[in-house]
């Protein structure tokens, strides 16, 4: 993506790492005016997010041993932010509850379009 003209929540896997399923969100300007983008992570075991770029006008719920993850990424004009973490096996359920009008979610390299929430596993339905 070019966080000049592609705004936009970006979601992909890190199929590198052998060792974790790690995951990273961007938040991206992509040109607009500032906004929030608002969601939530949950998993059947404990999440620890790291946080990337954010500001004070940021929040990443990060409560030790939850397996919720709360965020509202505030971005404007080229602006990024986001986080990086690890998602246990098993059940997990991404639903972004609000994005700036003009913004899209995209999932994977491919850049899939997707909208409501949906489970890592196979970006299925969240049980």
């Amino acid at each position: 993506f070019d966080a000049a003209t592609d705004p936009g929540l970006y979601l992909w896997q890190d199929c590198d790492n052998t060792t974790a399923r790690a995951w990273t969100l961007r938040a991206v300007g992509g040109g607009l005016g500032f906004d929030s983008y608002v969601g939530n992570l949950t998993a059947s075991d404990v999440l620890s997010p790291i946080g990337f770029g954010l500001e004070p006008n940021d929040t990443l719920d990060t409560v030790a041993g939850d397996t919720l993850v709360d965020f509202e990424l505030r971005v404007g004009g080229t602006g990024q932010d986001g986080f990086s973490v690890d998602v246990p096996l098993g059940a997990s359920c991404f639903d972004p509850t609000s994005l700036p009008a003009g913004a899209g979610l995209f999932v994977g390299r491919d850049q899939l379009v997707m909208t409501g929430s949906f489970n890592l596993e196979d970006l299925g339905v969240c049980q």
